[in-house]
């Protein structure tokens, strides 16, 4: 079923001319993050002992290249700190991370009591924690990320070996994001010395970390350490960086990020490995500044491995983090909020200087940079410079969003999102409404506007979830409604680049009428916007972007539905459809222009009415009268046993026995399907998943086993198996705030998995996309971001 287009390498691109550097008290800073800080943009500074020190080649070049590419998808500037040949460099370029990462654990270790040594002799060196504080700080930087903080070592009152990082975290205003201080050390003492230091710290905490309100223990969600204070989210946190940058505090503001779930390790195994590492250290007689490495090392060892990969995980998710808060500190400290498009940082349209500023990161994107006098001529030269790039009057609003969103550099995008973008108004009855609902009268409740259209929240909770490179393809009108979700799309990063703007056509729009316990009572879609998106614009990004995977909504057009489908089978990528709403799922058998073909659509998501609904589309436009259909369903072997099968596990299982979906026939539905779709998702509910699926003839699959909610049919043609998956979290009264978002988040967390991994496992596939589709029953928006944490 599943085929995957191998990429094409990058393209190499000539260099341009040598790159002007900015210096700021013997530091030089590149002209990426000098642009940044002239703008009062979020820049975020990285260390490099973890390049140097914490692994070897390639794997550190890998980390940090995807690091730096975490903060600038996330809307800031990365700024790798490091001394090379006994300049102090904020700001690397590829080539120099390359370098660096070659010369490995070679280079020094720069902390403070290093700084003026390494310099003066003309060495090469990682900054610790330390040592990049105090060149950030040079630079102007406020925002530090890193994987954990030194801290006091265990022994400490007979060692004295207590880490620099601390004494800095006093002195140098610069904001570091951490997971907390590294498990191998005295952590209770670490925080006692923090304390006596003023240094303020603080625990993001959120459904991440249950809520805790410890701090943690950077391979570990919780130290048992009670933390000072809690934040409820990034923009909390950079409230307090601002504050006490306004007030003049010359100390440190240390954000604890807890790992999240999928990285942290058990504490069983990591307290053990410590345990062990500490007494052959002891034996070995390693001190000082080689006990760290060393430490890091053995648990490394005696964890197979986990202890790294833990390591880049917490890495990666501070990265993020990180971006978040340097984007708010900067907002708060009066930048004009850019956007993100694609991974580029682009100031908002105000003019020509804007565009100025895409372009020269356009160039950034191909490896060049032009010298820093070229980078701030006379507007009436950018003018003239861009002349073919924008050529629209500015109070034309159509032309200013289309220029919004030109295509990114890099075309190629793994996943491609077709369908609708639209506002949603959900209006909540009050319970005095909800429970004597009249027509044709009005109720008292209350309303909310928030960004939403199946195809953006596919989009969304995919991004959210891990998929970098997943592209909307979608039309917007020239109205505020479009413009408030390309700049809702572009303040998350989701690429734009696919998307339309057409002047004279309204944005998509969704009303819906919820009971007060959030269930959909009416709704009414506006989505003419998507019905009108041509199966040839499709065809063109399909051709741009080479995706894995097309993901359809069902608000597109029965033509584009079907000759979509007719594209992607040629060039071998998979489809998945999202039926969107009963009306509209049998769309994918009604095109009277193109007929679907046996296999072409990959995998449906439909509830159990669009499974009806689809069904009746497919009986009534003679699917089933297809010789083709004829010879698969003669080849399975759903005979009597199978059916037999079928009722004992709908009346076996409680939660089954008196839903009616057996007496509906929401089986015999699902496998006259399977020659077109041979996977089906059919959510239901409170009741939870079932998959039906056609597989290769002995598959190897595991046999029926009704007490697992498993029934297989083996045939000629394939093995047919039912698979029922209870639900993973049963809500409470009033634990849910809205449905409007929760099917498009169980949809992205399963297109994030089916794009990233081949090889994937059902069962964990579902298992994720029902806990997304949890997190957005609770949340206000139709896709929570708390989706970031199922990576």
């Amino acid at each position: 079923m599943t085929m995957f287009l191998q990429r094409p390498s990058h393209l190499s691109y000539a260099p341009l001319r040598r790159i002007s550097y900015s210096y700021r008290a013997n530091v030089k800073i590149s002209p990426l993050v000098a642009e940044a800080l002239r703008k009062k943009a979020p820049v975020v500074a990285l260390e490099s002992t973890i390049i140097t020190h914490g692994m070897p080649y390639p794997e550190n070049l890998r980390m940090a290249r995807e690091v730096e590419a975490v903060i600038r998808r996330n809307g800031a500037e990365p700024a790798t700190v490091a001394v090379l040949d006994g300049v102090c460099h904020v700001g690397l370029t590829d080539d120099a991370l390359e370098s660096l990462a070659k010369i490995g654990t070679k280079a020094h270790k720069v902390s403070r009591r290093d700084m003026a040594v390494v310099t003066a002799k003309g060495l090469t060196g990682g900054t610790t924690v330390s040592g990049t504080m105090i060149l950030a700080h040079k630079a102007g930087i406020k925002v530090f990320v890193t994987g954990g903080i030194g801290g006091v070592h265990r022994e400490a009152e007979n060692t004295m070996d207590v880490s620099a990082d601390l004494l800095e975290l006093s002195r140098t205003p610069v904001a570091v994001i951490c997971a907390g201080p590294k498990a191998i050390l005295d952590i209770p003492r670490t925080m006692e010395v923090l304390e006596t230091h003023g240094v303020t710290v603080a625990t993001i905490s959120n459904a991440n970390n249950a809520f805790s309100t410890d701090i943690p223990a950077f391979w570990t969600q919780s130290s048992g350490v009670t933390s000072p204070t809690t934040v409820a989210d990034p923009e909390e946190a950079a409230r307090i960086i601002y504050t006490g940058h306004s007030m003049g505090l010359t100390s440190s503001t240390l954000i604890c990020n807890p790992i999240p779930p999928r990285f942290a390790l058990p504490e069983a195994l990591i307290n053990g490995a410590i345990t062990t590492a500490l007494r052959v250290a002891e034996q070995r007689g390693i001190k000082g500044k080689d006990i760290t490495p060393f430490l890091l090392g053995a648990v490394k060892e005696l964890t197979q491995g986990k202890s790294l990969e833990a390591n880049i995980g917490l890495v990666m998710w501070n990265a993020e983090i990180g971006a978040r808060i340097a984007r708010e500190v900067a907002r708060l400290d009066g930048w004009n909020e850019v956007e993100v498009v694609k991974g580029r940082t682009v100031a908002k349209l105000e003019g020509v200087e804007s565009v100025l500023a895409a372009a020269l990161q356009d160039l950034r994107e191909v490896g060049a940079s032009l010298l820093e006098n070229k980078i701030q001529p006379a507007v009436e030269d950018e003018a003239s410079l861009l002349e073919n790039k924008i050529q629209p009057a500015v109070e034309d609003e159509a032309s200013l969003l289309e220029n919004k969103i030109q295509p990114a550099v890099e075309d190629e995008a793994s996943l491609l999102v077709v369908g609708s973008v639209a506002m949603d108004a959900t209006s909540t009855l009050s319970a005095s409404a909800s429970s004597a609902l009249q027509l044709h009268t009005s109720h008292p409740g209350r309303t909310t506007t928030t960004p939403g259209g199946v195809g953006l929240n596919l989009a969304t909770a995919a991004a959210f979830c891990g998929i970098k490179d997943v592209r909307l393809v979608s039309r917007v009108g020239a109205d505020e409604s479009g413009k408030a979700l390309l700049e809702h799309m572009d303040r998350f990063g989701l690429d734009t680049s696919g998307l339309r703007v057409v002047k004279g056509e309204s944005t998509g729009r969704y009303t819906a009428v919820h009971d007060n316990s959030g269930e959909l009572v009416v709704a009414i879609a506006d989505m003419k916007a998507a019905e009108d998106i041509a199966a040839e614009d499709v065809a063109r990004e399909i051709e741009r972007a080479k995706p894995r995977w097309i993901c359809l909504d069902g608000n597109l057009s029965p033509e584009t539905i079907a000759a979509t489908v007719k594209t992607a089978r040629a060039s071998k990528a998979n489809v998945f459809f999202e039926p969107t709403s009963a009306p509209k799922s049998g769309r994918l058998f009604s095109s009277t222009k193109i007929r679907l073909a046996l296999g072409g659509t990959s995998v449906a998501k439909p509830n159990t009415l669009e499974l009806e609904a689809m069904f009746e589309a497919a009986r009534t436009n003679e699917y089933f009268a297809d010789e083709g259909w004829w010879q698969i369903i003669d080849g399975l072997g759903t005979g009597p046993q199978f059916r037999r099968d079928v009722e004992v596990l709908f009346r076996t299982h409680p939660m089954l026995r008196t839903s009616g979906l057996f007496e509906a026939g929401l089986v015999q539905q699902a496998v006259h399907l399977l020659p077109y779709v041979p996977m089906l998702l059919i959510t239901l509910g409170r009741l939870g998943v079932m998959t039906v699926q056609l597989l290769p003839p002995e598959s190897g699959i595991a046999p029926t086993s009704i007490k697992d909610g498993r029934i297989i049919a083996r045939g000629l043609s394939g093995d047919v198996c039912i698979q029922w998956y209870p639900p993973v979290a049963e809500l409470g009264e009033g634990e849910i705030v809205s449905v409007s978002g929760a099917g498009d988040s169980f949809a992205g967390a399963v297109l994030a998995d089916l794009v990233g991994e081949p090889e994937f496992d059902l069962g964990k596939l579902v298992e994720r996309g029902q806990r997304a589709a949890v997190l957005s029953l609770k949340s206000k928006g139709a896709v929570s971001e708390e989706l970031r944490m199922l990576r």
